[in-house]
């Protein structure tokens, strides 16, 4: 879906709430709450905040990062209230030099799918870490399991 279309839609669903959503370094759901009006600059432009305020992200010298919003994550939250009806989209998480920030889950699976080639062929990426003793490492770090 592109912005035009993401746009079109969230007119028809009457949406009024935008939930720009990212995990942090441990998996938790954070979000970054906004009305529908901010949307079509949020799709141009996306949305800085500070990353400081989010657990192992960035001191307070380099909190700024930048989300960008991937519209085909778009979904109505269903038990949103009609009259404040509230949608959730997921974004990538950049620095302010425009690289990827390589605390974001999402930005790690990309990279590991891109080096593994394997976007058209997997659908499900698993990550297995096997962890060893100090005096005996094991022979294996991890294994990337790509599944169908």
């Amino acid at each position: 879906m592109d912005a035009k279309d993401l746009v079109k839609q969230v007119k028809e669903d009457g949406v009024k709430f935008i939930s720009l959503q990212f995990t942090d370094v441990t998996g938790t759901v954070k979000s970054v709450d906004m009305p529908v009006s901010g949307l079509d600059g949020a799709l141009e432009d996306g949305v800085w905040f500070d990353g400081s305020s989010v657990e192992g992200f960035a001191r307070i010298q380099e909190s700024d990062m930048h989300l960008r919003l991937d519209p085909d994550t778009y979904a109505v939250l269903p038990w949103s209230s009609v009259e404040r009806r509230r949608a959730r989209i997921f974004c990538d998480i950049f620095m302010p030099d425009g690289q990827p920030f390589e605390g974001d889950p999402r930005g790690v699976e990309i990279v590991t799918r891109e080096h593994f080639h394997c976007f058209d062929r997997c659908q499900q990426l698993n990550c297995v870490h096997f962890g060893g003793d100090i005096g005996n490492p094991p022979d294996v770090d991890a294994i990337i399991v790509f599944t169908k």
